[in-house]
């Protein structure tokens, strides 16, 4: 794809570190719990427009039609645009995911996962779940709005999860960030399976 063309929808243009990350890679696989909208500031709609991946989205209330977050969205919010993604509505806590899964006849490795449902500890909840499955999963990106926390008490707890999805095999290797009023902010962690070569 020649890169004039490239869409970008994500919010901290993740699409470059997903690019580099997967190599430009074309038809992949991805998860997207806590979804949404199909494209204001999602992470996975590049991956579906731009590279031509498949994948599944998990959201409590999917919103589909609606002018999310902006009034002057230049984005036409309708799931049936994302025709590669099966929507679920459902709590991401409660919901089955190798079901889904075994109904979309997702890959034993699917590519990347994306996590946003509200509180970090929720979305560490949804990984743990995840790992549970009989998937491997290459890429998983975890929002955590570590600027929301006290650092005194989140670094001990994210010190904590990043020990415990070690030991099942995800290394914590990057982070996403922004900066506003001249201080930098970090947003997502990004854990890679160690097996996967990247």
């Amino acid at each position: 794809m020649n890169s004039a063309d490239k869409k970008y929808f994500s919010q901290l243009k993740l699409e470059d570190c997903l690019d580099e990350l997967f190599s430009h890679k074309k038809n992949g696989t991805f998860l997207d719990v806590g979804c949404c909208t199909p494209f204001y500031v999602s992470n996975t709609a590049g991956l579906e427009v731009n590279h031509g991946w498949r994948g599944i989205g998990v959201d409590i209330s999917p919103h589909d039609g609606s002018k999310w977050g902006s009034d002057t969205s230049e984005h036409d919010e309708r799931w049936e645009l994302r025709p590669n993604t099966k929507i679920y509505e459902a709590s991401a806590l409660d919901f089955d995911f190798q079901k889904a899964f075994d109904e979309c006849d997702m890959p034993a490795v699917i590519d990347f996962v994306n996590v946003d449902i509200d509180t970090v500890q929720n979305n560490v909840e949804v990984v743990r779940k995840l790992l549970q499955t009989d998937r491997k999963f290459d890429v998983i990106l975890m929002e955590t709005d570590h600027f929301k926390y006290d650092k005194r008490l989140f670094e001990p707890y994210l010190d904590q999860v990043n020990s415990e999805f070690s030991k099942s095999g995800y290394e914590h290797r990057l982070n996403t960030w922004f900066e506003d009023d001249n201080q930098t902010y970090f947003q997502d962690a990004i854990y890679i399976r160690a097996e996967s070569g990247k």
